[in-house]
């Protein structure tokens, strides 16, 4: 996949929960997909400061032609919490921030309402089909972060933080 095909890739593919081994090559394919991805938006001077390696790294890591330290990709979460997304995805994993990201609250709203319109028609004969499921589950997968910001704002707010 070229740099350009991955800054309009969109991950909006669902969490698939998988249990089949992760060659290490397919686990470089997915890492290098995720930083082709957020090095169109941040640039890879940025993503190896974060990540306190090299642009050389990310570059051959880019290329798959080798992964990044897990310490590197670590570091790397503080600036796109995103970036190992496509390889968890592949296990059927999502991390979210235990703190939560701010929640742009209009944004949030305009989420749950298409959610729920979508979740509403798909339970409009009272069972929802996978077909359904596959059509709404990316739109549920995008409110977490959100979701998690207001539970972590709600209780940060009443003092049990």
């Amino acid at each position: 996949m070229a740099v350009h095909d991955a800054c309009l890739a969109r991950n909006d593919a669902p969490i698939l929960r998988s249990f089949a081994r992760m060659t290490k090559d397919r686990a470089k394919a997915l890492v290098s997909a995720g930083l082709r991805r957020s090095s169109c938006d941040r640039g890879l001077e940025r993503l190896a400061k974060a990540g306190g390696c090299s642009k050389r790294t990310l570059e051959k890591a880019q290329a798959a032609e080798s992964l990044p330290s897990f310490e590197v990709l670590l570091n790397m979460l503080d600036e796109d919490p995103s970036i190992l997304d496509e390889a968890l995805r592949a296990k059927g994993w999502q991390i979210l921030p235990i703190a939560g990201v701010p929640a742009d609250d209009f944004e949030l709203q305009h989420a749950a309402c298409d959610f729920t319109s979508e979740f509403s028609l798909a339970l409009i004969d009272r069972v929802r089909t996978h077909d359904e499921t596959m059509k709404i589950g990316p739109k549920a997968s995008r409110l977490l972060p959100g979701l998690v910001s207001v539970v972590t704002d709600w209780a940060r707010l009443r003092g049990a933080d």
